[in-house]
């Protein structure tokens, strides 16, 4: 039995790629289009697709200097070679040209999300970068994932957000965190976390929530309180006033994640910190 031409071609094919060199890409291989190749991977990719970005009409144009021979991305054995970028950012990003999704919100997990403002940020595409950011934001990231994000790609807005939380959580830093943030910062955001205890809890009537004073009886001045009914002063005993309730009552501080007082230290310290970072 013997086999049909395109059976033949399939085989040298086959073995033309199986011997070392890039491979085609599954999807993202058209008949007539430029030829890129990412990591091992080659894609053909319409022209007139990649040319709505100022990038790419520069690089096919010579003036960004990256095409040195004008036949660059004409064969496979001659592709445009994308360094910088991975197949799985790559694949990202072609499916969303694909697919048209610009005005709509794409389906994307937070890594592919990450993966599009990267090549968004490193080919200047500022919509798309955009489009990464807000919908990152939608999926909200882990605080360690936002500090990391925004120092990388410029997103000063994740900055605070992120240092707060950090600073307000009652649970410790790990060593996970750590290690992910690199020695200084890790140093850096300690320092924050310490400052944040360091400023007096600020107490919140057990009935209405609200804010309230500490009125010292031998002082007869209102004052910070030690501890729970303690003047800071002359450590003896102290009522607190709720503005809320207008009476004396008994005051607490929630023991939780978003404990009120220590947000409110988080944001002052982080404040002062990213301003003197800037």
């Amino acid at each position: 039995m013997h086999s049909s031409p395109s059976d033949q071609s399939s085989t040298i094919m086959d073995e033309k790629y199986n011997s070392g060199q890039p491979g085609r890409h599954p999807v993202h291989y058209h008949s007539s289009a430029i030829v890129l190749q990412v990591e091992s991977t080659l894609y053909r990719v319409d022209k007139s697709l990649l040319c709505r970005f100022q990038v790419f009409r520069d690089m096919f144009e010579g003036a960004s200097g990256f095409i040195k021979d004008q036949s660059e991305g004409d064969t496979d054995e001659n592709p445009i070679k994308l360094q910088g970028v991975t197949t799985f950012e790559m694949d990202t990003i072609l499916d969303m040209f694909d697919y048209h999704c610009w005005t709509g919100p794409p389906a994307l997990s937070l890594e592919q999300w990450k993966a599009v403002l990267h090549l968004s940020t490193m080919w200047h595409l500022p919509e798309l970068r955009d489009l990464a950011i807000k919908n990152i934001d939608t999926l909200k990231p882990s605080p360690i994932d936002a500090i990391l994000l925004a120092q990388k790609f410029l997103v000063q807005q994740w900055l605070k957000p992120a240092y707060v939380q950090l600073c307000a959580r009652l649970e410790p830093l790990s060593a996970e965190e750590g290690e992910r943030l690199g020695v200084q910062a890790f140093v850096d955001l300690a320092k924050l976390r310490e400052k944040t205890r360091a400023t007096p809890p600020i107490y919140f009537c057990r009935s209405c929530k609200c804010k309230g004073e500490w009125w010292c009886k031998s002082c007869s001045v209102i004052c910070d309180a030690l501890s729970a009914y303690h003047c800071r002063k002359c450590d003896s005993g102290a009522q607190f006033w709720c503005k809320g309730c207008s009476q004396y009552c008994n005051a607490a501080y929630p023991e939780s994640q978003d404990r009120p007082d220590l947000t409110e230290g988080a944001n002052k310290v982080v404040d002062e910190f990213l301003k003197s970072s800037s």
